[in-house]
């Protein structure tokens, strides 16, 4: 069994799938025989996909904590390169609201967003902010993993390599792992 069958995630496979506005059909069927998230998110990665298992999490997790394992991807996917000045300043207002959530921390993000070019991965994920502070949740999810899609070849990256570790993450995430550090000891 996977994290993904306890607390936090509270919602079935089914509801989770349904809930995802560009699922394939193929992927939301998978969703619907399994038992649990975890069976759901086991048998996407089993049949190599990866993007629908990607995507799967960000709809199943709670939205901070999906912010935070964005975050914490981001982190996966550029440590063996330095962040330009504009990609650090994107990352480090999305830990900024994750820490310490805020009106005006969503805006704070749009704006370190406009000195990243808008094909930038780091432009995709502050592009959410927008929608997961307002009434538009689901379009700030699906934004966040297009952004990690994109972030999947950052740089020459291994697209099948870098998200089976960005999904391992939010596996950890769900389990209370790498949590930010003011609930890390809750």
């Amino acid at each position: 069994m996977t994290p993904l069958d306890d607390p936090p995630i509270a919602r079935s496979s089914a509801e989770i799938a349904a809930s995802i506005p560009r699922f394939k059909d193929e992927a939301r069927a998978i969703c619907q025989e399994a038992a649990s998230p975890g069976e759901a998110l086991e048998r996407l990665v089993r049949e190599e996909r990866l993007a629908e298992a990607l995507w799967f999490v960000a709809y199943a997790l709670p939205k901070r904590m999906m912010v935070w394992w964005a975050t914490l991807c981001v982190g996966s996917a550029t440590k063996d390169h330095s962040l330009d000045q504009s990609e650090e300043a994107v990352t480090k207002r999305m830990v900024d609201w994750v820490m310490k959530p805020c009106p005006t921390c969503g805006q704070h993000v749009r704006e370190a967003r406009e000195s990243v070019g808008d094909r930038s991965p780091f432009a995709r994920l502050a592009d959410a902010f927008g929608p997961m502070a307002g009434t538009d949740e689901a379009h700030g999810r699906g934004l966040i993993t297009a952004g990690l899609l994109s972030l999947s070849t950052y740089r020459g990256r291994d697209y099948k390599g870098t998200i089976r570790r960005f999904l391992e993450l939010g596996l950890e995430v769900s389990r209370g792992e790498h949590l930010w550090p003011e609930t890390a000891d809750a």
